[in-house]
Order: structure tokens, then sequence, then C-alpha cells
């Protein structure tokens, strides 16, 4: 399957159709247990000799000409095979965006199978699988660059838990995924029947088999009757590497891609916030986050492992900075003293984190705390949501939630239709678990910050910019809309039905919903209550002991909102006697304090 990378890609034929991959045990491979410092890529050359030998191929400068040169499989043609040449050749961009992430992670996948003498058409594999798009989420739930589903994944190693998807993880997931090819290879001993179960579940192609064999007939792959997705499953494939092999015959360039590492793995010797990292490597986060998918809270887990991965230019750096590193400054945490009447569920909505993240930090095992309990609260997992948007190189998403005040008579799902969201998201973000809600109680809208109602004088219908959510379908984003299927994917060149996370969407005509902008361009966050209510401006000066979040607390407001007023971020330190503006509601102001009122 195709994923596409953007709003507005288009996605090649026949990828509407979902596949099931069927199960089957993996061995567990240990890891190598290391101190701060560099360590092998991949981890698994620890503990398989037979693969630990240089299999880089020095004759190729170039990336594409070792490719070329580990070709094995027999050529196919046909109109099928024609069918997506073509298409790629009528959409160079397509082909460039997704060619542009696979120079992250190809020469890696290429070094993973030719350690295993595996063909190299192999390594082309997450072209048709997610367009090398690691966050690529389809309606099955499969994810990552080759599109394991949860189940699958957890039987071939891969783990999964609030900090960490092995799934998105890029050489874990290459190497489950390699691990269930050779397994599929050697039960077919075919390479073409190897890929179509890989599509289709080993069952559905045994099942094709016994049946030929029933009736006197063939069993290689072009003799078998399969799901039509899978029929067309390798001629896609063979179609990237026809290209591959000779890309002037379609009117296409394949820049050069250096035959050596991108990155290298570092152990971080424990848990580390991802923004402490891209400091001392001198990267940006979104660049870390491209290598590091699988990182799902922008931090390691507590537990480990605490492996990372970086360009290889930036490894001398980091090794140093993390040598140097104070210990209090590898995580941004807050401390919380539990209080009568707290609960997990309550410390969570407060600081904008899971119960999952607190429990795992504190070793807490069920839900009993007690009144004067220190509970650590690891803040990297409420900064997901500004870093993951920033990672995937869209604008800042500080300001992309609105905040709504609950008025008498509002239910859940009124209030989803008004912002044009899902009740489980409001839920999901509010970490609300049933339908009642409080009058006065502050809700955060999440995305309607980008999406703030905007009505025209004419009350004209505008477009509405949409961003996949796991779990989106085309279909359930045009019900929730008013709108057709049809008038979605006209609008966005969209072929098929497959959506990535994060994709960008333009919704045609959704009602009165516009983006709103600020003078830069730049996405803001519009504070918004049924009655519009006003806000107060004040200047707060730092006092000793001030932290962002504790002013944010006291004037009940986010620290999104402290960072985005103020032009700070979360690890700029605070300066006695530095003026912080607040936008706060009227009730938190004392009188004493001069103020000027806005409508937002």
């Amino acid at each position: 399957m195709l994923a596409q990378p953007a709003a507005g890609s288009a996605s090649p034929p026949d990828s509407n159709t979902t596949k099931t991959k069927e199960l089957q045990k993996a061995p567990a491979h240990p890891q190598a247990v290391v101190k701060v410092g560099e360590c092998p890529v991949p981890a698994i050359d620890d503990t398989r000799g037979a693969h630990a030998r240089d299999v880089s191929d020095r004759r190729y400068t170039n990336l594409w000409n070792r490719i070329r040169a580990g070709f094995r499989l027999p050529r196919m043609e046909g109109p099928r095979v024609a069918r997506y040449e073509q298409w790629f050749a009528n959409h160079p961009q397509y082909v460039d965006q997704m060619l542009q992430r696979a120079n992250l992670y190809l020469y890696q996948i290429v070094q993973d199978v030719s350690k295993r003498n595996m063909p190299m058409e192999i390594a082309l594999l997450p072209a048709i699988e997610s367009a090398y798009s690691p966050d690529a989420y389809s309606r099955s739930a499969a994810i990552g660059l080759w599109q394991f589903e949860p189940s699958t994944g957890r039987l071939w190693g891969l783990k999964t838990n609030w900090w960490y998807s092995g799934e998105r993880d890029i050489i874990a997931s290459t190497n489950a995924a390699l691990d269930f090819l050779q397994s599929l290879h050697n039960q077919f001993h075919s390479w073409n029947l190897a890929l179509a179960a890989y599509n289709a579940g080993q069952g559905t192609i045994e099942a094709a088999i016994a049946h030929n064999q029933a009736l006197g007939l063939g069993t290689h792959y072009r003799d078998l009757r399969l799901p039509q997705q899978t029929e067309n499953y390798v001629p896609k494939l063979m179609a990237i590497v026809n290209i591959v092999r000779d890309p002037a015959k379609f009117g296409l360039t394949l820049h050069a891609i250096p035959n050596s590492p991108y990155f290298v793995r570092v152990n971080t010797g424990s848990q580390i916030d991802l923004s402490v990292i891209a400091r001392l490597a001198n990267m940006s986060l979104k660049q870390l986050y491209a290598i590091n998918p699988g990182f799902t809270q922008m931090a390691t887990a507590p537990n480990g492992p605490h492996t990372i991965l970086v360009p290889v230019a930036t490894k001398a750096a980091l090794i140093e900075g993390l040598s140097q590193l104070p210990p209090q400054d590898r995580m941004q945490w807050a401390r919380h003293v539990v209080v009568p009447g707290d609960t997990l569920d309550g410390i969570a909505n407060e600081y904008g984190v899971s119960v999952a993240a607190i429990r795992s930090t504190n070793h807490i095992y069920s839900n009993f705390i007690r009144v004067g309990q220190n509970l650590l609260i690891p803040m990297a997992g409420r900064r997901l949501v500004v870093s993951r948007s920033q990672a995937a190189g869209q604008e800042e998403a500080r300001g992309a939630n609105a905040i709504y005040r609950v008025a008498p008579g509002d239910t859940l799902s009124g209030i989803a239709s008004q912002y044009g969201v899902s009740v489980e998201a409001i839920r999901a973000a509010n970490h609300i678990y049933g339908s009642l809600l409080a009058v006065g109680q502050r809700l955060v809208i999440p995305g309607a910050g980008q999406q703030g109602v905007v009505a025209s004088a004419g009350g004209a219908r505008h477009n509405l910019i949409y961003q996949v959510a796991p779990g989106d379908t085309l279909y359930g984003i045009a019900r929730q809309y008013g709108v057709s299927v049809a008038a979605i994917r006209s609008t966005n060149h969209i072929y098929g039905s497959l959506l990535a996370v994060g994709q960008r969407l333009v919704i045609p005509g959704a009602g009165q919903q516009g983006v709103v902008a600020s003078a830069g361009g730049a996405r803001q966050e519009v504070a918004l209550s049924r009655s519009g209510s006003d806000r107060v401006r004040i200047i707060h000066r730092v006092r000793p002991g001030d932290t962002l979040w504790s002013i944010a607390q006291r004037y009940r407001v986010y620290v999104s909102q402290l960072e985005r007023w103020n032009v700070l971020n979360a690890h700029d330190v605070l300066r006695l006697g530095q003026r912080i503006l607040i936008w706060a509601s009227p009730a938190m102001v004392p009188s004493a304090v001069a103020r000027t009122r806005i409508t937002e």
C-alpha cells in the first residue's frame, strides 16, 4: 500500500484496500547492555554473529547503484506493472517526496537486507507499504514503514508501551519485517509468494495453492487466484523496481544517496528528554524525531531502552554533552504533593499527561495514592503535541487547541458538533471517561484553534483544514463534516482511501469553519466560550521559586499559552523580576492589579 505523505499528494490506484498479515511467532533477540556511548547499528549485530561482517560493498559510492546490483527477482512485465509505472511517471512530485524520506532510512534497510542475503528488491518494499513514512497509519491500524498491525508486531518482537512504539521504530520494525519475510520464504520457497503472503496472510496463499493443487493447476504466483489487492501488490513493487533500474526511461531522476550510514546509535545511559538530546547534538527536534519516530512521548522510557539514533556527524558532540550533563537536567519534571481529594485521573488531567506516565514514573501499580505523597510528573509527555507536530514539519501546535467553558445545557456531542471534532477527541484531550460535564468547566478542544470559527459577513461556507488522526478514514471524515468522499478525494487529489497520520486534508465547504491565522501566518490559539468571555491582561513579575508551571497554575492558564504569549519554550530559564504577560480570567486577577480587557 502507498500512504500519502502530505495533503494534496496523490496515491496510486488500488491503494484503498487493507491487507491482513497472519501471525507467526518470531524468535526474540536479546538487547545488549551498554554504557553511555555509541552502540552498533543495528543492535542485533551484537547477538547475530553471522550478520556481523561488513556488507556495505564499497565498490559503490551511490546507494542506488548498490541496490540495482542486488536485484535478483525475475523481471515482471504486463498491464498491471505498466499501470503502476505510468502512475509513478505521471506523479514525479510524489516520487520525489517519497525518496526524500527514503534518504534517511534506505542505507540501513539495504544493510539489513544485504546481511541476510535477501534480494535487494525487498529494500524497496516500504515504497508501496508506507511511501517510506514511519508515521503512515492505515485504516486497519497498520503502522510504520513496514505497516505492522499491533498484534502481528507483538508476535515478531515489536514492543509497544506509553513511551515507545516498535512499529514506528526504524531499526526494530525493519528487522521484524525481514524476519517475517524470511519465514514466509522458507515456507513457500518463492519470493513472489512470500511477498503475496506478507500482504494477504499466509493462510490466504496456502488456501489458493491447495485449491489449484486440487484442480491440477499450477501453484506459482502467476497461477493463483488471489484478492485483487494482492494480485496488484507484487506488480506495484515491480513497477518501483523497474523505475529504480532505469529512471530515465520513465522521465524520472533519482538523486544520489551516499553508500554510507546516515545515523549511528548512541546509548544515553538513562531516561532523557529528546529535546535535551537535540540541544546536545546541535540539531533540531524535527531532525531528531525523523529518525526516532518510535518515541511517542518525546523521551526515552524510565526503564529503558535508552538508545537513540543521531546523525553520524553529531555523535561526538552528543556523547561529550551526555558525559557532562547533570542528572537533574535530563528530564523536565514537576513535583506534585498529594492533597485530600486528589486522584491519579485528576492529577493527570491537571498536568496534561496520562495516568500511565505517572504510574510508570512513580512505580505505582494501582490507583491508590496517599495524602502527602510526592509524585514526579514527566513533563516531556505533556509537550508531546508541540514536539510531534514540530517534528512532522507542520506549524507549531501550541495554539492548535481552543479553550471552551461549559455553559448550562451543554453536552459533549453538542460541543463536538460545534467545533467539528469528535466526542472521542474531546474525551481524550480532557481525560473524560463518561459524559458528565460541570457548568464552568474548561475543556480543551483539540485542533479547534487551527479550525477556529470564522463566519463571513454573508455566512459563506469556507474550506476547513483537517489533520488526520489515528483511525481516521475518508468515509468517517466526510460523514463528520457533511461532505462526500468524492469531494474530499477531488479537492486533495486522492485516488484511493489510504491516509497518513498527520496528513492535512482540505475539507471543501465544511461550514463556517475556516483557519484562523495570525499576521505572520502562524496558527494561533483562540480562547472561545459560548458567551464570548473577557480576558484580562496582566503582567506577572517572576519571584523566587516561580516556574512556568506554577505561574500557569496560579492564573489557571496553560503552560503552552504562557510560552506563546511570551515567546518562550519549556527549557527557558526564568529570571527574577522578569515580566510575564498573561491573559487571564477576570476572576483570577486581584482587584489591585491594573487590567486591560479584550475579547478574543
